[in-house]
């Protein structure tokens, strides 16, 4: 048997397996601790790691937990070898079929004819036209390499291109979203400036079918009576929100004075389970919710709390509503 050991460039190193010889995991790595040696005198661009890959088969010697572990102990590379592969042997497609050609013209009878065929000048010729097949295919393996090498770069240059649009789509984005929630906070002070004149009443009882004269008059007896406010306020819209009995009543106050009189005597209309609020827009309307459910908590472990609108003062420290959570402007959470 002959063990043969080479590269692209030609043969590296070859043994032949002793009479009787079984190809053990010991044997095996008794070759390979030669076979190093060898690649480290005549093949010194190797001596890196990571410089060349050994490629066997799947052999039970080839396989075996002594071969394996000195392999990963001086670092060799080896390329997995699929099963029934023949397309990722060299020997078995280049080597073995072209030195049984030369082989079976002699008739061999002991191990010394074997060893003088093997020695024999056509085998060194076969040996020659291998190593130049053998340069070949490493030729062509690195043209492949340059094209793919060439492909990659080219993919690379679209994801940079890529990446550059989508930086700069980004910032657009960033850019409409600043743009957008400015023009919603515009918008909202807008809204809250038209109807900062606005009062609503709630627990106001009336009819179904009120009309605006009879809702004003409801509520200049609840100013003049129950308030006992005795100063005559400027009301210039007085109506129901919705037509329903017992509904809530929106009236309109231009004057800020008077509007501070009305809530400065709301105390009044506690026993009388009546209410009188600002006319917020639907969003501080939602802020106020959470705020007031979390100023009731507040109160049940004993905490002082006011409420400012879309603010809650919590011991000089205010806080808003922002993402369905409290914090005050530094972040912090009550």
């Amino acid at each position: 048997m002959l063990i043969t050991i080479f590269d692209s460039r030609g043969i590296i190193h070859k043994e032949f397996v002793p009479a009787g010889q079984t190809i053990t995991g010991e044997y095996y790595l008794n070759f390979l601790k030669r076979l190093i040696a060898r690649i480290r005198r005549i093949r010194p661009e190797y001596r890196d790691e990571d410089s060349w890959c050994l490629l066997h088969d799947n052999a039970p010697s080839h396989s075996s937990l002594i071969v394996r572990r000195f392999l990963a102990k001086n670092n060799v590379c080896v390329l997995n070898h699929p099963p029934y592969s023949l397309y990722l042997a060299p020997c078995d497609f280049y080597l073995f079929p072209k030195i049984k050609l030369k082989l079976k013209v002699y008739e061999v009878q002991t191990r010394q004819t074997t060893l003088d065929a093997g020695r024999d000048k056509d085998l060194h010729d076969l040996i020659l036209a291998l190593s130049t097949k053998i340069d070949d295919f490493g030729k062509k393996m690195e043209t492949r390499l340059v094209s793919v090498e060439q492909g990659l770069n080219q993919i690379n240059q679209r994801l940079q291109h890529f990446e550059s649009s989508l930086e700069t789509t980004s910032e657009a984005v960033s850019l409409n979203t600043n743009r957008i929630s400015d023009l919603k906070r515009r918008l909202e002070l807008g809204e809250m400036r038209q109807r900062e004149k606005n009062l609503i009443i709630y627990g106001l009882e009336g009819a179904e079918s009120e009309t605006p004269e009879e809702s004003r008059g409801l509520i200049q007896d609840l100013i003049s009576n129950t308030m006992q406010i005795s100063e005559d306020l400027k009301i210039e819209q007085c109506r129901r929100l919705i037509k329903k009995a017992n509904s809530p009543l929106l009236i309109e106050v231009p004057d800020l004075k008077q509007r501070i009189l009305l809530f400065r005597n709301t105390f009044r209309l506690r026993d009388k389970k009546i209410f009188i609020n600002k006319d917020y827009p639907p969003t501080i309307r939602d802020q106020r919710r959470i705020l007031i459910s979390k100023r009731k908590e507040l109160m049940s472990k004993g905490n002082v709390s006011k409420l400012r609108d879309n603010r809650l003062i919590v011991r000089g420290i205010s806080y808003s509503v922002l993402n369905g959570r409290v914090i005050s402007s530094n972040g912090d959470a009550i």
